[in-house]
């Protein structure tokens, strides 16, 4: 099992990472890249929630991801794409937040291993 939740975490850093490139070089037609992004991100969230729900750890990880996709979906909510704008530091402190809270996922998963 925890094969397949390392997976799942790794499958969404991969993808905030590639959304993090992407709003950093802002290539051309690059929103609506960055809009698929965010829907593949909940997406994945989503299965990592549902992973969780079966990993016998008291519910906690469960609980962590559930927050996390409720957090990830309001701050998409409070930031769509067309007002993302060059240098915004409440778009930056919501995305660090968004950062901080998926590393320790991470980490409290690989904390199982």
């Amino acid at each position: 099992m925890l094969d397949i939740l390392l997976k799942a975490i790794d499958k969404v850093e991969r993808s905030r990472a590639e959304i993090a490139r992407l709003s950093q070089a802002k290539p051309e037609g690059w929103k609506s890249d960055y809009a698929k992004l965010r829907l593949r991100i909940q997406d994945e969230i989503g299965e990592l929630e549902r992973l969780a729900a079966t990993f016998s750890d008291g519910g906690d990880l469960r609980e962590m991801v559930k927050n996390a996709l409720a957090r990830v979906k309001h701050h998409q909510a409070r930031w769509p794409v067309m007002l993302i704008k060059s240098k915004n530091e409440e778009y930056d402190a919501s995305v660090h937040a968004m950062n901080e809270l998926f590393s320790q996922i991470a980490r409290y998963i690989r904390s199982k291993t």
